[in-house]
């Protein structure tokens, strides 16, 4: 799990993954999603060398936890995750998930879902969303065209694949250079292709200070579990 970002979108002194979603810190909120998930053994977060918040938050007891420092991108932040566990605690092809701290409101069943999908996939896979609106391309904010969204897909968190996968991937990424916004593009530029599985429409990630207002809504609203 990535954490070691400020949030910057957001503003203000505390980094994003710990600021308070009706009286709980979001990391805290999202390791619990989790641990819900029994086939979720081991947790490694990436947090800021200099953290000063991790250690304050109420942790899981179900879920074996560690931290490591990230990087200066979010890559970088997976790939020291991905170190850690090469040190004998993850095999070629264990199941590796990666999402994103500031999504707490991963609905668990949404996880199994996923990985029951990819149980028998040799790559892995990916929550995402169907697109339903007009999609547009654009250049300086005019239009260049109208793209077919019957192709479209909004990548989410979890994106799970093989260790060896993305470990691998990610290194190439790293060594060529190319700045990779999530896991499943990593494992796109070694021609592979992650399986896409519908999530639900509440798994948004919390970006700008509006969405912690619809976060809140979808928790007391609908129950989010």
């Amino acid at each position: 799990m990535p954490a070691a970002g400020a949030g910057s979108r957001v503003g203000g002194p505390v980094p994003k993954q710990y600021l308070e979603l009706l009286g709980q810190p979001i990391l805290a909120r999202t390791l619990e999603k989790l641990a819900a998930v029994s086939q979720i053994n081991t947790c490694v977060v990436a947090i800021d060398p200099q953290d000063k918040y991790f250690s304050t938050i109420t942790l899981p007891d179900n879920l074996n936890i560690q931290t490591v420092s990230g990087g200066r991108q979010r890559s970088d932040s997976v790939l020291n995750c991905l170190e850690f566990l090469n040190q004998g605690l993850a095999q070629t092809d264990d199941w590796v998930l990666v999402h994103d701290a500031a999504r707490p409101l991963i609905n668990p069943h949404d996880i199994q879902k996923l990985l029951n999908t990819i149980a028998d996939s040799k790559v892995g896979g990916i929550l995402a969303m169907p697109a339903t609106d007009t999609v547009k391309y654009s250049k300086h904010n005019k239009i260049e065209k109208t793209l077919d969204r019957e192709n479209v897909w909004l990548a989410q968190t979890p994106q799970v694949f093989r260790f060896k996968v993305l470990y691998e991937a990610l290194l190439h990424a790293k060594k060529q250079n190319i700045k990779v916004t999530d896991e499943a593009q990593a494992v796109e530029l070694i021609g592979l292709s992650p399986v896409l599985v519908s999530a639900s429409k509440t798994n948004i990630k919390l970006t700008h200070a509006e969405d912690f207002a619809l976060a809140e809504f979808i928790l007391t609203g609908a129950k989010c579990e």
